[in-house]
């Protein structure tokens, strides 16, 4: 009987300690749990931030695409462009009356016969209303742009053509000086009585020599 007890006893004391390593065991995975439920809070946290991020850049992405903010810039400049550049062509005497830019900054041509397609123009004219509509836009963005440069604009253009680019151009110097500075590129004379100062690119020998008229 007594050695049935000690028996028991011992057991007793084994599961006893096996119960308690089991609680401590235990403990340390409830104190991992806590732990981790811990993590995945802030991570959530973080989450709802990065969420809230994305929504705020949508939202400017949104007010700045093609039908936000830009749109509402192309509805305002576009009529000024169309304006300005209808003024500036009227000055090459041609049958143009207007050329409308739409707020997507498509082109119309519109002779006293109607619309015509820019592919029909000729190449001269084609030329002036480039120039035309180079000039309405640097008008119209007046404050922004420091300086226009102009390689070859009197490509495909006449001699009487020429004259009348010059007298647009000293027009646009007159106007409150609306660019402050114009490089022009260009093999014709004419254009040098607009400018301030002139340098002559002449090669001689292979070699490039820059003048000061």
């Amino acid at each position: 009987m007594l050695k049935t007890f000690e028996r028991t006893k011992a057991e007793l004391k084994e599961k006893n300690s096996s119960l308690k390593k089991k609680q401590e065991e235990l403990k340390k995975e409830n104190e991992k749990i806590s732990q981790l439920e811990e993590e995945l809070s802030k991570l959530k946290t973080k989450f709802e931030d990065v969420a809230k991020f994305i929504t705020k850049l949508n939202n400017i992405r949104d007010a700045f695409s093609r039908d936000g903010v830009q749109k509402t810039l192309r509805q305002r400049i576009a009529p000024l462009i169309s304006e300005f550049a209808r003024n500036y062509l009227e000055r090459f005497n041609l049958d143009i009356t207007d050329v409308p830019v739409s707020e997507d900054f498509d082109i119309s041509v519109i002779k006293e016969g109607g619309e015509i397609s820019i592919k029909s123009t000729s190449g001269g004219e084609k030329v002036a209303i480039a120039i035309a509509l180079r000039l309405a836009i640097a008008k119209a963005l007046a404050g922004k742009i420091s300086t226009i440069v102009m390689d070859e604009p009197t490509t495909h253009l006449d001699e009487e053509r020429r004259r009348e680019l010059v007298e647009i151009m000293k027009s646009f110097f007159r106007e409150g000086a609306t660019i402050p500075q114009m490089i022009v590129i260009t093999h014709h004379r004419e254009l040098e009585d607009v400018a301030d100062t002139v340098y002559r690119v002449e090669k001689i020998d292979c070699v490039s020599s820059v003048v000061e008229v």
